[in-house]
């Protein structure tokens, strides 16, 4: 029986190697420190495939993994955490945290970016200025990173409020036939700002957010601004509410701020200065306050701002023309990136563990009295052999007339790793599966695709026993690949190239892995993945709504 920590050293070589070879490609003057961090995982993956003992690789390798990997990540979600606040001390910890991550010229790199927003934000445009300065046109950078200082000089700009500078420079590259794309949202900022919204929404068209894949909570928030400073109660609101599902990363005074604002632009007063000064009392930001102050003076002197001189017509029709655009990107990122809940696929969670509870029973015991554990695993040994010989899919049973075995197959498990890799892939795809085609249908995918699995490996595999719920997701997995695919009204061409590209690369990748891993059902997974394949592009497609999007990321409609 192969080993459960063996079955962890395969994926995390194949991490390892694809990253490595990522990374490889990057000028080296950049790339060697992430060189250095691939090679561990790889030595461990080997060391624990061929010499052993296989749990300590297997440990070793995953932490490492989340050493080089995940801090990163918390890196950048506390830089747009820090900026939205206007926290110049968060981003200096930052700046001095990320050279523990990042070795050489990344980390020298990403600290003086850090380092030039807080500058910015302490008005220090000089120091800024010095800081990004070092990096222009510097040799050893990737071109995905060299055009970063320019995009971070036009931050600086934007957090000084200097906006008129911000749109001379927009205007003037688009004089000289250059490609503004680095500025358009900083210009469509500036340009709300400033009260001209038709420009700026011509800024986000050329942009053309919807095609960029970008983060919902990141499309909210380029887009805040201009509802909030046209005036547009309902649409500021939804963002607001879409911002605010993590307080840490969009606090309450930022909150209170935009809120304010929309009230100022609409000449609500009294409204506006309530929410401002809330906004001000919480905020520990000395640029922040001084912000809140500068509107608290136009509250104070009954003064619309920004200053608009279009009629009710023209802002409407700019107003509904950009909520529509940022409801379709919505609607893509429902699809390919679910936050939501979903009830039926937490059920299915459930209803796994809870069986592999049952079948498991003296690990369950062990836990809480393991002096309990020999007498108890006597009895449970009992009950989970009768399930396993009266549920497991042995194919000659199954074939001989037992058919039930097709079915119970799939809700079975054979330990620890198993299950907890099925409840990932179950928890992903299964989301991604119900808003695509709605509960029923999902349901009906999952349960018809794991049983035409179990048929595959009965036919094809018919001398192992199978158990595992990896049938009905690779069906669950093949159907999204096939929603995807016929999305293509709705899914722009650029996001969705990707996401099949991705779905194909895992897919192989799985492939690849049922070759390597002993005593895996490899056409169990096979079967699913074609069958949830074929039933998804027969299966009709949940219709969403295109105009109405909740702040939670509910597939709505259909």
């Amino acid at each position: 029986m192969t080993s459960q920590f063996t079955m962890w050293l395969y994926p995390l070589l194949i991490l390892s190697v694809v990253s490595l070879f990522i990374r490889i490609r990057l000028p080296l003057p950049w790339s060697w420190g992430f060189i250095i961090q691939s090679l561990p995982l790889i030595l461990c993956a080997v060391l624990g495939l061929t010499v052993g003992p296989d749990w300590m690789y297997a440990i070793i390798g995953w932490a490492l993994v989340f050493v080089f990997y995940v801090p990163p990540k918390v890196f950048y979600t506390n830089l747009q955490r820090y900026l939205t606040a206007l926290d110049a001390d968060g981003l200096r910890r930052s700046g001095r945290n990320i050279k523990l991550l990042f070795w050489g010229l990344p980390g020298d790199f990403w600290s003086d970016m850090t380092f030039s927003l807080a500058c910015f934000v302490e008005k220090n445009a000089e120091g800024a200025e010095a800081l990004l300065s070092k990096w222009q046109n510097r040799r050893g950078l990737p071109k995905s990173v060299a055009g970063i200082p320019n995009s971070y000089r036009l931050i600086g700009r934007g957090i000084m409020w200097q906006w008129d500078d911000i749109i001379e420079a927009y205007e003037r590259i688009r004089a000289e036939g250059g490609a503004p794309g680095a500025l358009l949202p900083a210009a469509a900022r500036a340009y709300s700002e400033t009260g001209r919204f038709q420009h700026a929404v011509a800024c986000f068209s050329e942009a053309k957010l919807v095609d960029q894949n970008l983060a919902l909570n990141n499309l909210a928030l380029q887009l805040l601004p201009f509802f909030s400073l046209v005036g547009a109660t309902h649409q500021t609101n939804a963002l607001v509410s879409i911002l605010s599902h993590n307080k840490n990363d969009f606090p309450e005074h930022t909150q209170l701020y935009w809120l304010g604002r929309c009230n100022l632009a609409n000449g609500d007063f009294a409204q506006a200065r309530e929410l401002l000064l809330k906004a001000r009392a919480s905020s520990q930001s000395k640029l922040f306050q001084d912000r809140i102050d500068t509107q608290l003076a136009l509250v104070n002197a009954n003064e619309i701002s920004p200053p608009c001189d279009l009629s009710a017509e023209e802002k409407n029709s700019l107003v509904s023309g950009l909520w529509k655009g940022f409801s379709r990107a919505a609607f893509v990122q429902e699809i390919v990136s679910p936050r939501r809940k979903s009830i039926t696929v937490i059920a299915l969670c459930v209803i796994l563990i809870a069986l592999f509870a049952v079948t498991d029973m003296w690990h369950v015991a062990a836990l809480f009295d393991p002096r309990k554990l020999t007498e108890f695993a006597i009895l449970t040994d009992s009950v989970t052999n009768t399930i396993m010989n009266t549920c497991a899919l042995d194919p000659a049973k199954a074939l001989s007339g037992q058919y039930w075995r097709f079915f119970t197959y799939l809700f079975l498990h054979a330990n620890e790793t198993h299950i907890v890799l099925n409840i990932i892939g179950l928890y992903w795809f299964g989301r991604v599966a119900e808003n695509i085609f709605g509960t029923t249908r999902f349901l009906a995918i999952y349960l018809v695709g794991g049983l035409l699995s179990g048929v595959v490996h009965a036919l094809l595999s018919p001398d192992q026993i199978a158990v595992g719920a990896s049938g009905a997701i690779m069906a669950m997995f093949g159907a999204v690949g096939a929603g995807i695919y016929r999305l293509k009204d709705k899914i722009p061409e650029p996001i969705r190239k990707f996401q099949l590209s991705w779905l194909g690369g895992l897919a192989l990748a799985q492939v690849v892995l049922d070759q390597l891993i002993p005593h895996v059902a490899a056409f169990a997974h096979l079967g699913g993945m074609v069958s949830g394949f074929a039933i998804g592009m027969l299966l009709s497609i949940r219709t969403p709504s295109l105009t109405e999007v909740d702040g939670t990321q509910k597939f709505i409609g259909g």
